[in-house]
């Protein structure tokens, strides 16, 4: 029998210092540091993922912002359960767990050749469908939030065409 496992990952701030977008009036675009996902995820590997160890949940309790720049696809599906009881605990273990409410949907995006599926908070999709085709390029703007067993959790939380 599988125990379950979760690993917090504690950084130098607190907990509550975290700003959650969807709970905020305006959104602080300059928080967020450009990157890629091939990037992240290789600068993150070790902390997520020390001596290649897969447990079943690591969640980032002091979440890494950034914005990336992908190609929309418009491909749209409804969120794992594993990947929903994820954002739920992380949810809570930050103090909000209304948040997960946010998210039940993930849609997938292409970057560097490769695709990615990232949950999206819901109220987010209609703008989406409006302003973006397939295929253009646009910035993301996403919060690392950990991991489910060997699969990274990217939550998004705001988008732009410029």
């Amino acid at each position: 029998m599988k125990r379950l496992l979760i690993t917090m990952i504690l950084m130098a701030t607190l907990v509550s210092s975290v700003g959650l977008q969807a709970q905020e009036q305006d959104f602080d675009y300059d928080s967020y540091q450009p990157s890629s996902l091939p990037n992240i995820i290789n600068d993150q590997k070790d902390t997520f993922f020390p001596n290649d160890q897969v447990v079943d949940h690591t969640i980032d309790a002091n979440p890494s912002k950034y914005i990336i720049n992908c190609i929309f696809t418009k491909d749209l599906r409804e969120i794992n359960p594993n990947k929903i009881e994820f954002i739920q605990i992380w949810g809570k273990t930050l103090g909000h767990p209304e948040f997960a409410n946010l998210y039940k949907y993930e849609f997938q995006v292409r970057q560097g050749g490769k695709d990615y599926w990232i949950p999206i908070q819901d109220p987010l999709l209609p703008y989406m469908g409006n302003e973006l085709k397939i295929g253009q390029q646009f910035d993301l703007y996403i919060i690392l939030a950990g991991t489910v067993k060997d699969e990274w959790v990217f939550l998004a939380t705001e988008f732009s065409t410029k």
